[in-house]
């Protein structure tokens, strides 16, 4: 993921989203607005990456999600861990830790991973749940 940060541009204009407004890409009516035709992992209001660019990560989280399916026999221990990335001009860890508990991705299981893009700023940050598969 490292790879796109050089991609980005240092700014752009434009009103920048907060926790409270920022779209969730699982969500249908927050297709265009997050740059793909579908419900997706992946959420770039700004269009920094191109269509395929997103769509190239969004299968990768996609694979992520295959690839972290458990065997196990309870449901949690069965259950895929999703990753989700985002990008936003600014924000820090306060804001990718806020915009998790805001989107509950996953509050049973406690396997999910938001990959956050603060593209002015040029940083990554991660909200990582206790039980996903994922290191920062």
């Amino acid at each position: 993921m490292l790879f796109l940060l050089a991609l980005l541009p240092v700014s752009i204009t434009g009103q920048d989203y907060t926790i409270a407004d920022y779209p969730d890409p699982r969500s249908p009516s927050n297709e265009q607005v997050c740059g793909l035709k579908y419900p997706t992992y992946v959420c770039d209001p700004y269009m920094y990456l191109t269509e395929s660019e997103r769509f190239r990560i969004n299968q990768i989280l996609n694979n992520y999600e295959n690839v972290t399916q458990g065997k196990g026999s309870g449901r949690c221990s069965r259950k895929s861990s999703q990753a989700y990335f985002i990008i936003n001009e600014y924000g820090d860890q306060s804001f990718v830790d806020g915009l998790a508990k805001r989107l509950k991705i996953d509050e049973t299981c406690k396997k999910s991973v938001l990959i956050f893009l603060s593209s002015g700023e040029r940083r990554l940050f991660a909200a990582v749940d206790q039980n996903a598969p994922f290191s920062e």
